[in-house]
């Protein structure tokens, strides 16, 4: 019985929750409270105050659900994992940042193999290259991307 009501209230809640009613469910219980111990009936001022906050509850849950829906929302989905950046913008910058710092560096520029490069979910300010037997790590300045380490597959 008890896993039952859990259940049904975990459902129920789930609602509220994915149209933005999790507020004014607030509101509800805490005027519930009120109703039960008669504080409607002794100050009517405590009733319209508490009607104000469900109309504007209600305006919230309206707007944010039409917001979530429509996909208005100003927070950034961040994608699992790495993400691919494209190899042509990129990977001219690599080529001309490394080819000064070692000489380590130029001989990863004069090889004939094109790597994949990546962006870090972690950090965005840095970037990596997928070689065949290699990973290299780069950090984002405004000068171009700077070398930070070679990791051996």
């Amino acid at each position: 019985m008890k896993d039952f009501f859990k259940t049904v209230l975990t459902f129920v809640y789930n609602i509220f929750n994915a149209l933005n009613l999790v507020p004014a469910l607030f509101i509800s219980l805490v005027g519930l409270v009120l109703y039960v111990t008669g504080t409607f009936e002794s100050y009517p001022v405590v009733m319209i105050i508490f009607q104000l906050l469900l109309i504007v509850c209600a305006i919230y849950a309206i707007v944010a659900t039409t917001r979530k829906l429509f996909g208005l929302d100003k927070r950034v989905k961040k994608s699992k994992g790495m993400q691919i950046v494209s190899q042509n913008s990129d990977g001219e910058k690599i080529n001309k940042t490394t080819s000064s710092d070692s000489k380590e560096n130029a001989d990863t520029v004069s090889s004939v193999e094109k790597p994949k490069y990546y962006k870090l979910k972690q950090n965005p300010d840095y970037m990596m290259a997928e070689y065949q037997d290699r990973y290299e790590l780069f950090l984002i300045t405004n000068e171009g991307l700077k070398k930070i380490r070679t990791d051996y597959k």
